[in-house]
């Protein structure tokens, strides 16, 4: 596949269908948070962080805009008997395979159930990873490489083997999905992705589904079959990338379709630090003028492109693919610091990470609607202050809040609480009551300072000393 640069800045006015209900009129906000018989975290029940567990939690979720669904992979957390009438005595564990179809059951009705409340509210259900050759959700062993499994977009048999990656010695990577492979963008648009029938896409009762991008955007080098390190080149890797992008667009055109949307989970990817200049951690940008027949060195940890290649192959589809950032600052994606650094050293970089943070998703939400997740925010506990920096976790909501308003435009929307198990997630933030209005510009930056204005908000944002303060007017 051809190289992508082109770089869009247009601002979308047009938004999914799943999104008619955005409005200015305040911060647009979503949970993906605790239980409310999780919290707080206790250090043993972690299992149900993410879920829906009573009719309670229903009636909590409600006063969110998008509600996107966990109970999955090793979650329970929920009755036996609610809503449905299972026989487990924790309800379907989603580890087995034998629960695969009983839990999608499950997850659907919680949607359902929220729908019937809201029929206008965005709700989402997470979907599995990116995985070639377990059955189920990714438990199973895997598969042998001459095991044959159905491809319903070729409608015939295929082997496993057939999709997976052979390393530059010609050695076959079990498990490993090729994404350069139709095949194997058709295994996880199947399995992973939609389901058996694909339920998830005629499924009324959700809006889209939520899906981790993998550490590595669709490369697991893993080891090959006689169990030595497998060998990529930098040129297979950048293959590998522009490959899980277009498995990206193709599922966001099938769910598009149905109006629906793809939400996935890009962690440190994309995150041009280079190009908004932003220190050393996070999203740092691979050397582009390496060859491409160099073995890639994944301890570098860097990425082959920027957001350019990404929404360049995404095109219109981009419009029904929504980009999760776990948007924390200081840490996480954008140059949170190394320990063994000076505080003046530190300090720059965190400056730098924030602004490029800043700046990042606002070239994001410039494109189409952004999701952005504040980890590291709590009112009322947690082990404060901020490992990162000499700020307290509600300090820190604040300034991952003030940085996501510096870019947000329509179809953006906020949430925070401390890590996904916590009682963070059962916080209502204050800000969260205030009239908003439309924005009255773009944000304006003086050296670590940013600015925006809004209808009924001035907010500002000191990436230096990571301090905010929101100014709110009488609306």
């Amino acid at each position: 596949m051809a190289l992508c640069f082109l770089y869009i800045l247009a601002v979308v006015s047009c938004i999914p269908r799943a999104y008619t209900s955005w409005n200015w009129d305040r911060l647009q906000v979503f949970t993906y948070g605790s239980n409310s018989s999780c919290c707080p975290y206790n250090g043993t029940n972690e299992h149900c962080c993410s879920g829906i567990d009573s009719p309670d939690e229903i009636e909590w979720k409600l006063k969110y805009d998008l509600v996107m669904i966990d109970n999955s992979l090793g979650t329970k957390g929920f009755s036996k008997n609610w809503p449905l009438n299972e026989t487990a005595d924790d309800g379907p564990n989603c580890l087995p395979t034998s629960n695969f179809e009983l839990c999608n059951a499950f997850k659907s009705a919680v949607a359902g159930a929220i729908k019937q409340r809201d029929p206008s509210k965005v709700v989402t259900v997470y979907r599995e990873t990116l995985d070639c050759g377990t059955e189920g959700n990714g438990t199973a062993p895997l598969a042998n490489p001459s095991d044959l499994w159905f491809n319903p977009f070729e409608n015939k048999s295929v082997k496993y083997g057939d999709m997976w990656l052979v390393d530059s010695d010609g050695f076959l990577i079990p498990g490993a999905c090729d994404f350069r492979k139709t095949v194997a963008q058709d295994y996880v648009l199947a399995h992973n992705y939609f389901g058996e029938q694909f339920q998830w896409l005629t499924d009324d009762n959700i809006s889209g589904i939520f899906i981790d991008s993998g550490i590595i955007m669709g490369l697991r080098t893993g080891t090959r079959e006689d169990g030595t390190l497998a060998k990529i080149t930098v040129g297979t890797r950048r293959g590998m990338f522009n490959g899980t992008v277009t498995l990206f667009k193709r599922a966001a055109a099938m769910l598009g379709e149905h109006g629906k949307f793809l939400t996935v989970s890009l962690k440190t990817h994309f995150s041009s630090i280079i190009k908004t200049g932003g220190g050393t951690s996070g999203g740092t940008l691979c050397d582009p003028t390496e060859s491409p027949t160099n073995i890639y060195n994944e301890s570098a940890g860097c990425f082959p492109y920027g957001e350019e290649v990404l929404y360049s192959i995404l095109g219109d589809d981009r419009l029904h693919f929504i980009p999760f950032r776990e948007y924390n600052i200081p840490s996480r994606d954008f140059g949170k610091g190394d320990d063994t650094m000076s505080p003046n050293e530190r300090r720059t970089v965190q400056a730098d990470g924030c602004s490029a943070a800043i700046i990042d998703h606002a070239m994001e939400a410039q494109r189409g609607p952004t999701i952005a997740c504040n980890n590291d925010g709590n009112s009322t506990g947690g082990p404060g202050p901020s490992p990162y920096w000499n700020i307290t976790w509600m300090e820190q909501h604040a300034m991952s809040l003030g940085a996501f308003m510096m870019g947000m435009e329509e179809g953006s929307y906020f949430g925070s609480g401390l890590h996904w198990s916590d009682i963070g997630w059962h916080q209502w933030w204050d800000e969260y009551n205030h009239k908003l209005g439309k924005p009255l510009g773009r944000y304006t930056r003086d050296g670590y300072l940013f600015s925006r204005q809004f209808e009924c908000l001035n907010v500002t944002v000191n990436c230096y000393n990571l301090q905010t303060n929101f100014k709110w007017k009488h609306c």
